[in-house]
């Protein structure tokens, strides 16, 4: 039997409808916001997501989950943008992103180290996009008693930014304290194995 005119339009608008919100379930399904800085930094440290005794305002940690399960995360690519508004000087300077993790008595870390995280400030405002596998995150500190390799399964502690200020850190890679404050935001979205990102239209 086929269909009348009016119940036709009925089953398509329907389709039209259920479709859309079908693909925005799948979508968050497969993708999550991991973090998102957007404010000045006025001093030197570290910009965290995830409470502790000095900052217990701090939002907790997104996505604290096992990520060695569906969607598998752990297996996924981050999604990375970084947007340098302004400076107070002309600057060369590295970020890193961190996680930190305790368990079983010792920590973990694992951190991102990438050019894409190299910025030349010259007065112009910076905006950088860029995909990282998450597997290729590097765990620091294995070797060391108190500290263990890092583990999805486990919950992350705190997330978050730095530039670097190691002995070793050429001064190409620090950021210089007079360039304070930084206007920046640092957005970092993790999308599943074999799912496409959604586009950073949505953050």
């Amino acid at each position: 039997m086929s269909m009348q005119p009016r119940q036709l339009r009925v089953a398509l608008l329907s389709i039209l409808i259920v479709l859309p919100l079908r693909l925005v379930a799948a979508s968050a399904e497969n993708e999550a916001l991991v973090f998102d800085w957007n404010q000045p930094i006025t001093k030197p440290g570290r910009f965290i997501e995830g409470k502790t005794q000095w900052k217990p305002d701090n939002p907790d940690v997104r996505v604290n989950t096992d990520w060695t399960k569906p969607p598998f995360y752990a297996n996924g690519t981050y999604q990375v943008r970084v947007i340098v508004r302004q400076m107070k000087k002309h600057d060369d300077f590295k970020l890193l992103f961190n996680h930190w993790q305790t368990f079983d008595g010792k920590h973990a870390e694992t951190t991102m180290v990438s050019p894409e995280l190299a910025f030349q400030y010259r007065g112009t405002p910076i905006t950088r996009t860029f995909e990282f596998p998450v597997k290729n995150l590097k765990s620091a500190h294995t070797s060391v008693s108190t500290f263990s390799p890092f583990d999805w399964s486990k919950p992350r502690e705190l997330v978050g930014f730095f530039p670097p200020a190691f002995p070793n850190t050429p001064d190409s890679g620090k950021l210089d304290p007079e360039a304070l404050p930084v206007d920046i935001r640092f957005t970092v979205v993790v999308v599943a194995p074999g799912a496409k990102f959604s586009g950073w239209k949505n953050y």
